[in-house]
């Protein structure tokens, strides 16, 4: 590592630092990076250990998400709604992922299916967030 390297490491440190400490901000970029492959990691020997259980798939897909891993998110919310096509959420946010990438249409179908199984489950809040997506189409 060069002078201005270390400077610059020792300048995020400081500021996140003094962010941690005023509450504006958790940690360096790099950190969160470092986090976030970590949580990945973990979610991923969950289900290792549990392949059928939903919530794993729809936390990797929301980790993968924040990453801006569209696609292996996508493939996260399937393997979800495999298993569980009652999981609103899940259909919520694959069409959510669907509009952002442009595939509208995807997402408009996507959207409906949700609804229903939302309405079928009796999850009220997932079936009216579908909704006002679906509105926004």
């Amino acid at each position: 590592m060069n002078r201005r390297q270390s400077g610059v490491l020792l300048a995020d440190v400081r500021i996140a630092k003094a962010g941690r400490e005023n509450g504006s901000m958790t940690q360096p970029s790099g950190e969160a990076d470092s986090a976030s492959q970590a949580r990945i990691e973990q979610i991923r020997a969950l289900l290792d250990r549990n392949p059928d259980d939903t919530f794993p798939h729809y936390a990797l897909a929301m980790e993968l998400k924040s990453q801006g891993r569209l696609e292996a998110a996508l493939e996260s919310l399937d393997h979800c709604l495999t298993i569980d096509p009652k999981y609103g959420y899940a259909w919520y946010h694959k069409a959510a992922i669907l509009k952002d990438v442009g595939r509208t249409d995807e997402a408009r179908e996507v959207l409906h299916r949700g609804l229903e199984a939302a309405t079928k489950a009796g999850q009220d809040q997932a079936a009216n967030e579908i909704r006002d997506l679906l509105e926004t189409l």
